[in-house]
């Protein structure tokens, strides 16, 4: 019985945005419809058995209903399941929507009450609405790829999806917003959900440099545009670890513990803002301290010490780590043919309202009987 339970949202999504904004609904308790359409292929990419690993992952918990939208009377089933519906998640272009007949006010004529979130790429209105594009392109127009890379290099992607997991989480904070406003005064509405927007409002601090002081923020790597130290540094037994310096007292403690309090005292380092001004020369402080220590050793001193520090792991890592498994970050999953696996939990922690993600993926269209005899 989770925070949704009794909503019921329809979903027409095909891409990671909105099919991530309907899993997040329905960890938290909505019952999830998803229509499928025979004509389409869902997630292309790596796959096992030729399904999609994104869809072993981003399905779970959904009903699935195969319908031809193109479909006159297959449609006629679509708005009979829409009229029932709290609420309608999709990921198309405009122009796609319109064409498929399901725009909002196709939806809202015979549901006034669904609250409705299109997800796209520049959003519904603006001069580029219909343009094409991808996450990739989304991440070079958005600005993202410009602050990405190692310093002094060319603009590089991030490694995943940004554009698309940024607005799928804007779309599901936005759906669950509408639909609190659904309960207080029972309206529904639309919400227009874009990427570049998302990213234009994640990229914060970058935003926020240039319109405050004009600076054009480029690529610095691991670096950070602000606090020093803050990078990777080379230990003695060859291994990575990661220091990130935001306060004053942090640098104090990062000196105790590597021996160097000196440079407390060093008036060069003696601020955040002074600190930046002579970037290099503090930074080589740490990088000849570090390269004394092993990296065990010195993360367990500089956790002790209050220093924010990681050494950098892999996937395979951190999904076997303590902290993962103390924090039941890992669910069983399913799939027809394919049998059980293992996929990330829902973040969600509530105190008096657990999340427990439902695991289960079914095959496409393999809930639209039980669905269509609904509706007789």
């Amino acid at each position: 019985m989770g925070i949704f339970s009794g909503i019921t949202i329809l979903d027409c999504a095909r891409s990671v945005s909105g099919n991530l904004c309907a899993m997040i609904l329905s960890d938290l308790g909505a019952t999830l419809i998803h229509i499928d359409q025979p004509y389409e292929a869902l997630f292309p990419g790596p796959s096992v058995q030729r399904v999609s690993f994104q869809e072993l992952y981003l399905m779970r918990g959904k009903k699935r209903v195969l319908l031809d939208l193109r479909d006159p009377a297959q449609q006629e089933a679509f708005f009979k399941i829409a009229k029932k519906a709290d609420a309608f998640i999709s990921d198309r272009q405009p122009a796609e929507t319109a064409a498929l007949n399901l725009s909002y006010p196709a939806l809202a004529r015979v549901n006034p009450q669904i609250c409705y979130t299109a997800v796209s790429d520049f959003g519904q209105t603006g001069p580029n609405r219909e343009k094409p594009s991808s996450d990739l392109v989304m991440q070079a127009f958005s600005g993202l790829m410009s602050v990405t890379g190692e310093l002094g290099g060319p603009p590089m992607r991030a490694g995943l999806p940004m554009t698309e997991l940024y607005s799928g989480l804007f779309g599901a904070i936005g759906t669950a917003a509408m639909l609190l406003h659904k309960r207080n005064t029972g309206e529904g509405q639309f919400l227009d959900i874009s990427k570049a927007d998302c990213m234009v409002a994640i990229l914060e601090n970058a935003v926020v440099n240039y319109l405050a002081v004009g600076n054009v923020p480029k690529p610095i790597g691991n670096r950070h545009s602000i606090n020093v130290p803050f990078q990777e540094f080379r230990t003695r037994d060859g291994q990575d670890i990661l220091i990130t310096i935001n306060r004053d007292n942090t640098f104090a403690a990062l000196c105790r513990v590597l021996g160097c309090e000196e440079l407390t005292q060093d008036p060069r380092y003696a601020s955040s803002e002074l600190r930046r001004q002579h970037r290099d020369e503090c930074t080589q402080e740490v990088i000849d301290r570090v390269l004394l220590w092993d990296v065990k050793e010195l993360e367990q001193k500089l956790n002790e010490a209050g220093v924010p520090c990681a050494t950098i792991q892999s996937v395979d890592q951190i999904v076997r780590s303590e902290n993962t498994t103390a924090r039941e970050m890992l669910i069983q999953g399913s799939y027809p043919g394919i049998g059980t696996y293992t996929m990330p939990n829902s973040p969600f922690k509530f105190t008096l309202t657990p999340v427990e993600a439902d695991g289960t993926v079914y095959a496409r269209g393999m809930n639209t009987e039980e669905a269509l005899s609904a509706l007789s």
